[in-house]
């Protein structure tokens, strides 16, 4: 009975000191320029971030210094001008919007169906699947960055047909933002050696401009906390919507939610499991033939599925391929497959997007809120990236295309005009 009162006090002291926390983290986030770029328990006032010749620092020091700072140096350069305004939150939620409409108005054409009214149907559904939803609630009250991200895949997945060197460009600018979509240039796989150059050469470009921000900002050794605090970031007492955040979260003491028991043989074996069943997935996507649009957005899903943290508010960086599986079901209507597709990732959206608030908390939630969230998420994974390898549409020859509709081989009106009349 001792042992069970002085845990519930401890309980409650700590209940406290959290209550307390969060009232000081509110204060804080209501001054100028309290733009919370790093742990979301620690908000980061940009004159922290400063370089260290930037135009009035108040510290003169890497944005490593600060405790929760996880990103290239890019990002604290890119806020640095900020510092001394007095909007500055707002002006960065202006620039976020700014992105989220760009990316949803990008995606849609990147998925674009044939015809004026599906396009336009196809843009509204983009536009409200991706800003009418908690994730959007989440990243416009934090601050962050995954609109800047997500408007960089979508560029990227734009221009993959007929730009390759802009399509890397892009995504190099993804991983110059945050370090993991890095992992998404082994998109590349499943091109032939002169395709993958001009994008290797980008992403090459992007890695230097890296190394030498890191450079600026840190000296020396920038570059080594550069690379290092994306993993001290994996150790982070956060909510991860991944398979390693449920092992963790399931049978380890993590603080989030109560452990079903304490096994760490039973947390390596989800690990081992799901993480197999993620890289079979990851082989589909990569080797199957499908739309480079989608074999991009698909690999998304897998690399936010298999990250040490994943926050709710990735969710929206897969989002694209709900609008793709939209648009193929408006352009072939009588095949069954892309209307599975919609459908699964409309009642993920419905799941995950419109119907867990309570997500909204990072360092705590419910099983049966984050089961919703990472099954949820699991399915439509597999179902769109198992729907991509089996269904193709089919095609029309090239000779048989009028010469004034005639495009390269690698168009869609070219590869899903339907076939000619025999004689």
């Amino acid at each position: 009975m001792t042992q069970t009162a002085e845990r519930e006090a401890s309980l409650e002291r700590r209940d406290d000191r959290r209550r307390v926390a969060g009232r000081a983290r509110r204060r804080r986030c209501s001054r100028p320029g309290a733009i919370q770029i790093g742990h979301p328990e620690r908000p980061v006032r940009l004159r922290h971030l400063l370089p260290p010749r930037g135009k009035g620092s108040a510290r003169g020091g890497s944005p490593y210094e600060i405790s929760g700072y996880y990103y290239t140096p890019l990002v604290a350069v890119v806020i640095a001008p900020l510092a001394n305004v007095h909007h500055a939150a707002q002006i960065w939620l202006a620039m976020g919007l700014a992105a989220a409409v760009g990316a949803a108005l990008i995606g849609a054409w990147a998925c674009r169906p044939s015809g004026t009214l599906p396009f336009g149907l196809l843009v509204t559904t983009s536009l409200v699947t991706l800003l009418y939803s908690w994730p959007a609630v989440l990243e416009a009250w934090r601050a962050q960055v995954q609109w800047l991200v997500l408007l960089c895949i979508v560029t990227a997945a734009l221009l993959s047909r007929r730009h390759a060197v802009a399509s890397g460009t892009a995504l190099g600018m993804a991983a110059l933002i945050k370090t993991w979509p890095a992992v998404l240039f082994t998109w590349l796989l499943g091109r032939s050696a002169l395709r993958k150059l001009p994008v290797l050469a980008a992403g090459a470009v992007a890695t230097v401009i890296a190394v030498l921000m890191s450079v600026a900002v840190g000296g020396a050794a920038g570059i080594r906390a550069m690379v290092t605090s994306p993993l001290a970031g994996a150790d982070q007492p956060l909510v991860s919507y991944s398979v390693w955040g449920l092992g963790k979260m399931a049978f380890a003491e993590s603080g989030i939610a109560p452990p079903i028991t304490v096994s760490p043989g039973l947390q390596w074996t989800t690990w081992v499991i799901l993480g197999g069943g993620l890289a079979c997935l990851a082989a589909v996507t990569l080797l199957s033939r499908v739309d480079e649009e989608l074999r991009l957005f698909n690999l998304v899903f897998v690399v936010i599925l298999a990250m040490p943290v994943s926050h709710f508010m990735y969710v929206m960086l897969p989002l694209p391929a709900l609008w793709w599986w939209m648009a193929r079901a408006m352009e072939h209507p009588r095949a069954w497959v892309p209307w599975i597709g919609l459908g699964t990732l409309g009642s993920w959206w419905v799941l995950v997007f419109r119907l867990s608030p309570a997500a909204l908390q990072s360092t705590s939630t419910t099983w049966p809120t984050y089961l919703t969230i990472l099954g949820s998420t699991l399915v439509a994974a597999s179902v769109s990236i198992i729907a991509g390898a089996v269904w193709h549409p089919r095609q029309r020859p090239v000779s048989a295309v009028p010469d004034d509709l005639r495009l390269d081989p690698g168009s869609r009106l070219v590869d899903e005009l339907p076939e000619p009349p025999r004689p």
